[in-house]
């Protein structure tokens, strides 16, 4: 991942060739120690200190770094985690709700609400993968921040369509003697549900199959490009990765 070398090796680099150039030049042109061999002998004891020191130096850099790595890596994971847990909330309502009504020209009363959804455990931390906005990857920072933002609006459009259907469209229907899989016109549940609620199921749900549709389209373009990242970024390390199920 790393290129050239940071400003604490360089930094050490040039002392070791200041030290060198010093001490030889010291060997050569000093009048007052007449016995080179000892100078060489404390030349070459200093020396392996020296360089023992920046091995370590050097060794420690390593493993601070690896560690960098590991870590901005499983905030990268977790990212994702966070984001397949998402879509596959979304892909669930798609194929079990959405899907078997979607040509049904009254889907907004057979599309029957969806209770006890429940809202996903991952964290959405998309704070942790400020490490990439140093690199040529930084505009999925805001790009992930839209697909949490999307997942959001997709998941309270379920709940609002679930309690409109459950609390108000149902008793209605009931009251009005209407059967499951009947024939009736639009007037006809205008009339059982009443102009204004006709209206919001309406909207509702036309509204919740085009916003799930989207984010899940979207997401997964999204996380391609996140994993794609992460590899370009991390090449030697292992990068989670997922495939939704065509059906579920």
């Amino acid at each position: 991942m790393k290129v050239f070398p940071s400003n604490n090796e360089k930094i050490i680099t040039s002392s070791i060739v200041v030290f060198f150039t010093g001490a030889f030049l010291g060997l050569f042109l000093s009048t007052s120690i007449t016995d080179q061999s000892i100078l060489i002998s404390a030349i070459a004891t200093l020396a392996a200190a020296f360089l023992g020191a920046g091995a370590a130096y050097k060794l420690e850099g390593n493993k601070r770094e690896r560690e960098y790595e590991e870590e901005c890596l499983r905030y990268g994971n977790n990212v994702m985690f966070a984001l397949y847990e998402r879509m596959q909330t979304l892909r669930l309502v798609q194929s079990q709700s959405i899907n078997p009504k979607r040509d049904d020209p009254f889907k907004m009363i057979s599309m029957l609400p969806i209770i006890n959804l429940r809202y996903p455990d991952s964290e959405f931390n998309i704070e942790s993968l400020m490490f990439i906005l140093g690199t040529k990857h930084k505009q999925l920072i805001l790009d992930l921040q839209i697909e949490k933002e999307s997942f959001n609006v997709a998941f309270d459009m379920i709940k609002y369509r679930s309690d409109l259907h459950y609390h108000h469209v149902q008793p209605a229907v009931e009251a009005g003697g209407m059967k499951e899989g009947g024939e009736y016109t639009r007037q006809q549940v205008i009339d059982t549900l009443g102009e204004r609620i006709y209206s919001q199921l309406e909207r509702a749900t036309n509204d919740l199959i085009e916003n799930v549709d989207k984010t899940i389209e979207s997401s997964e373009i999204t996380k391609t490009r996140l994993v794609n990242a992460l590899r370009d970024i991390f090449p030697n390390r292992t990068v989670l990765d997922f495939k939704l199920r065509a059906s579920l």
